[in-house]
Order: C-alpha cells, then structure tokens, then sequence
C-alpha cells in the first residue's frame, strides 16, 4: 500500500519511476506461472520417456547427463510451483509498468508452453526424441504439428525479448538525444529483421508440411514425405508382408538394391522398379505366378546388399536382383561417416544447431551443397580405378563360382563401371531359354533390355 501511495505522488518519467521499471521488468503474472510450471510438466514427461543408447548407468535407463537434467527441469518445477503458492490470488497491477513487464513475461511463457507442447507430442511419437535437448536440437522436431508449434513458440519467444529490450532501451534513453534516437532506430531494425526471419521461417514450415519433397538432405520436407508416403513391413523394408512359405506355383524373385530399387520420392509404391517388374511377369504369362520380395533401403551399397540378402534367404527364392548404381561401391574409396557423434564440440557446431533448429538455414545450405557437388563431384576420387580396393571387394565367396570383373566405359563423363561375368557350371543345366531381364544402361535413370540364357525355367 505505502509502494501504490508513493508512486501516486511521484510524476511520470521521475528516476523513481525508471527504477521501478527496471526492477518489475521481470516480475510476471500469476498466468505466466502456471503457463511455465505447466510447460516444465511436460518437458519432463517427455525426458523420462527417453531411453538412452550406449550408457544407461541411472536405473539401468539413462545416462548420467541426461538424468542431471531430469533433476534440473524437476527441481525447477518445484520451485515454480511453490513461487505459484506463495502468488495464489494475488496478480500484477492492473495500471503502471508492471503491466508492461507482466505482458512479457507472459510472452515467453507462452512461447515455453506451446514449445513444450510440441516437444511432448514429438516424444510421444518417438520416445528417442526426448534425449535431442542435450543435441542442441530444440527445434528440430518432424512431426507435422511440432514444426507448425515450433514456429509459433519461435514467434512468442522472438516478440518477448523484442518487448524486453524495447523497455530497456526506453527506460535507458528517455532523453531525446542523438544517442537515444540512434539505439530505437537499430532497435527497429533488428525488430524488423527478427520479424521477417520469423515470417519466412513459418512459411517454409507450412511448405514442407503441405508439400514434401525429397531433398537428397535429411530436412523436414523430406520426413514429412517419409511420413507420408514409405510404409515398413516387419523387416523394415517398404514391401508387403510375405509369407515364409510361398504359395504353389509361384516363383520368388528377391530384389535388392538402394534409394532407386527402394523409390525415393516415388510417392505411389507400385511405380517401383521392383512393383513394375513383378505386374510385367505376371501380365506375360497371364496369372499372378511371380511374386517380387524387395529388400530394399535408401543409403546403403553393396555391402548392406549382401546382409540383406542374407536374411530374404529365408523366402527361398528361385532368382536374386541386384539393382546396381555407380555409387553402390562409393565406400571402398571413402569410408562412410557414423551418422552422429557423441563430443561435445561436435554438439556445439554453430553450423550444424543452425541447420538443425532453422528451416531457413536448411533450405540456403540445401543450395550451396548442390552447387558445390555440381562443382566438386567430377573430381572426386574413382573407386573404380583402385583396383587392389576392387580385387579384396570382389573375391569369390567361399563355396561359390569365381567371379571376375572387367571395365566398361560410361558414356559421358562418368567413369567406368565393372561388368560381372560368371562361370557357370553347365552339369546343371537341365534347359536353356532366352528370357528378358533389366539392366540399368546410364546413371539418368533410363533403363534398357538384354536377352541371357538361364537355368532352368524362364522367366517368362
């Protein structure tokens, strides 16, 4: 009551008053309390349902790190909660500067709540999400509702501190001075170019959730295509469920290959190579006696083919496909980095939070690297032309034919590519019959027809 007494007497814009603004710029609403304790709740729902990777020392679940910071966020709770008690039906004053200073605190709990909701719905679609904190990725999430949120939290976090250096350097500078007309014009421009960025962030937001795409870079456009399109069965693999015993007559023909055998950003599956293949077979002899099993995946060579391979055995198939691109064998000239590293100055990359938290920053970055491989790829190293790398990937398997291979020039610029001859053992012929299979002729995607000889019955 003497504080609301003194200041009635005091005139506006006093040094009483600048005091006053300086030390209730901080102090908020009762709501944006309950908006933060609220928000810190589901952070920490979205931390416990984190499982970690590698070290799980903390209840057999999480590593130490990560249960220091279910402390953290738990004791924080706590003290909010009890800040909450103590302000129980009391609120900011209606008139004054702590009107002012209530608005922006109650900004950016706002912006703190709507990002927790979307951190917690993101956990609740993959529970590993709830360890990206530690990763600086905060707001990186893929999920269609968590990027619109994101953006708003970014929207309500960016006017709070706009709001709270306008009421510093208004309660700093309330002279008209040059230097007081110099700090609010920077201060205009810096609130205009928060806002632009801002706007442009949520716009490519709502782009790539409305309209994704692949990228040839893990971005949001390209999970939420991912999200959209590719559906897994069991194995992993974008097939149907098959049956490990196939029915009678019908022939099995196991295909596995990389992204173009798998139909990245192919959105309908039956345009897929291996689809396209199984509809031809069965449309020549009339009736459904082919059946394709795709063993298939983006990102992988002829390495991961051949696990692959390993385990579609189990189907019993009568031919294996191997859809081969140039860049299957890129591995043996450079080996492929781990996706992801445990340092901590790796965490802290400034370029890699940028592109990991800023769609805009993902999209320019997207465009300098497809200049650069524009630029750089033709030089770059021929794994092709080592051939001591070639002779340890190419040995014969124990108990299977030797093998061996011979360039081929490509067309163009791209360099030579090794074409597989095979010994066959003719004790085991018991036919031979002209029969149509595929075989990739240029890196552009076209594809052309050869006629082979085969074992045993036709394709076709």
């Amino acid at each position: 009551m003497r504080l609301g007494a003194r200041n009635r007497h005091q005139h506006v814009g006093a040094p009483a008053d600048r005091t006053d603004a300086l030390t209730n710029v901080g102090t908020p609403p009762w709501g944006a309390g309950a908006a933060t304790a609220t928000a810190l709740g589901l952070v920490s729902i979205a931390l416990v349902r984190y499982t970690s990777f590698a070290d799980r020392r903390v209840f057999a679940r999480w590593s130490v790190v990560h249960f220091g910071l279910i402390v953290v966020v738990l004791v924080l709770l706590t003290w909010v909660l009890y800040r909450l008690y103590r302000m129980r039906g009391r609120w900011a004053s209606a008139n004054g500067p702590r009107e002012r200073a209530g608005w922006v605190g109650l900004a950016g709990a706002l912006g703190f709540l709507v990002w927790s909701v979307g951190f917690v719905i993101d956990s609740l679609e993959d529970s590993a999400a709830g360890g990206r904190i530690l990763d600086g990725r905060v707001f990186s999430s893929t999920v269609p509702v968590s990027v619109v949120l994101e953006w708003m939290a970014m929207t309500l976090l960016g006017a709070a501190v706009v709001l709270r250096v306008g009421q510093i350097v208004a309660a700093r500078t309330f002279r008209a001075t040059w230097r007081a007309r110099a700090a609010r014009n920077v201060m205009l421009v810096g609130a205009s170019l928060v806002g632009t960025l801002v706007l442009v962030e949520g716009g490519l937001r709502l782009l790539s959730v409305l309209m994704p795409q692949v990228e040839g870079f893990p971005t949001r456009a390209q999970a939420g295509w991912v999200r959209r399109f590719v559906r897994l069965n069991s194995l992993g693999y974008r097939d149907v469920e098959h049956a490990i015993e196939a029915r009678e007559g019908i022939t099995r023909i196991v295909l596995v290959g990389d992204s173009v055998a798998f139909g990245w950003g192919i959105d309908d599956p039956r345009r897929r190579v291996g689809d396209l293949l199984e509809q031809a077979l069965n449309r020549s002899v009339g009736s459904p006696r082919f059946e394709v099993v795709q063993g298939v995946r983006p990102d992988t060579h002829t390495l991961h083919h051949i696990e692959a391979l390993r385990r579609l055995l189990v189907f019993q198939p009568r031919y294996v496909l191997l859809l081969y691109v140039f860049n299957d064998i890129d591995h043996v000239a450079r080996p492929t980095p781990a996706p992801g590293s445990s340092t901590l100055m790796a965490r802290a990359n400034p370029l890699l939070l940028l592109l990991t938290n800023s769609v805009v920053a993902e999209q320019i970055f997207i465009r300098a690297r497809r200049a650069w491989y524009a630029r750089v790829w033709p030089s770059r190293p021929d794994p092709y032309a080592q051939e001591a790398m070639l002779s340890s990937i190419l040995a014969p398997w124990p108990g299977s034919s030797a093998r061996r291979a011979r360039p081929v020039p490509r067309r163009g610029s791209y360099r030579s590519t090794p074409r597989f001859n095979g010994r066959r053992d003719s004790s085991r012929d018991t036919g031979a019959s002209s029969a149509r299979s595929w075989r990739r002729g240029s890196r552009s995607g076209h594809w052309r027809r050869r006629s082979r000889t085969t074992n045993g019955r036709p394709l076709s």
